[in-house]
């Protein structure tokens, strides 16, 4: 059986706690979130409709890809060009140190054991454990994608970034929960398999039947491609990616020039 966490998740409990406060008036803010996910094969498939202003909308922009097809690459490319990029994995991450609420939650939930001699979530034993298991992968998610995604709409919506033309939310996860209903647009970055293998082998010192495991755990990219309104091809890590990057910036603004 699935965990509270993880209903709470399906209905959007805890997404809805935390904007309740907010008080936005009402002429910003239109609709609900949405109740009720469709779990799949997959993935969870949560109708997360952030409650967003038009114009908060039009500057959130996804941008996701399987592991190893070189979407952290493209997020630094924007950086680099002074975009504003939120990385919901790096987000996560921080949410799961020692102390934190979530933190507690997984520990409790997959035992002692996924702790390292530091104190901290062992990334590599919690992946060995939920990328083997469809439901203990769900549970995890069920624990930690709420609280990320709040957290990362109420950055898109804080002092720093609400002058910020574009912003990109990256997260490999995008499609897989229903986000990209909340954003203007999703960029998909792909490369084929045996260069995404590759990488992911060299980088993280794993086999590739281990690789292999997380990407079947993921959307398909073709699945993925069908949901994107752009996709960034990135089959060599070259300049090729940046120049389809600078390119989409540059119709973006003149889209934005046209409707001023």
């Amino acid at each position: 059986m699935l965990n509270d966490n993880y209903t709470a998740f399906c209905v959007n409990r805890d997404l809805l706690q935390g904007w309740r406060g907010r008080q936005k008036p009402s002429s910003l803010y239109q609709g609900i979130a949405q109740s009720l996910s469709e779990l799949t094969s997959r993935a969870i498939e949560v109708q997360i409709m952030h409650i967003m202003s038009k114009d908060l909308h039009s500057r959130a922009w996804g941008l996701t890809g399987g592991i190893g097809s070189g979407k952290s690459y493209a997020a630094a490319i924007l950086r680099g060009l002074g975009i504003p990029v939120l990385d919901m994995d790096v987000m996560a991450r921080r949410l799961m140190l020692a102390g934190s609420p979530v933190f507690d939650q997984v520990v409790r939930r997959f035992g002692p054991l996924i702790v390292g001699q530091d104190g901290q979530i062992d990334r590599k034993a919690l992946a060995a454990l939920v990328f083997t298991s469809q439901e203990r992968r769900l549970e995890l998610e069920g624990i930690i994608h709420p609280v990320v995604i709040r957290q990362a709409f109420e950055m898109v919506d804080s002092a720093p970034l609400s002058k910020a033309p574009t912003i990109f939310i990256e997260s490999a996860l995008i499609f897989a929960v229903g986000l990209e209903r909340s954003l203007a647009r999703t960029v998909l970055v792909r490369a084929p398999q045996d260069v995404r293998i590759m990488r992911v082998m060299i980088r993280d010192k794993i086999s590739e039947q281990e690789v292999r495991a997380r990407i079947s755990a993921q959307m398909d990219e073709d699945a993925m491609q069908n949901r994107a309104d752009i996709v960034w091809d990135n089959p060599d890590g070259s300049t090729g990616l940046r120049r389809q990057i600078i390119l989409t910036l540059a119709s973006q603004e003149a889209e934005r020039y046209r409707g001023t």
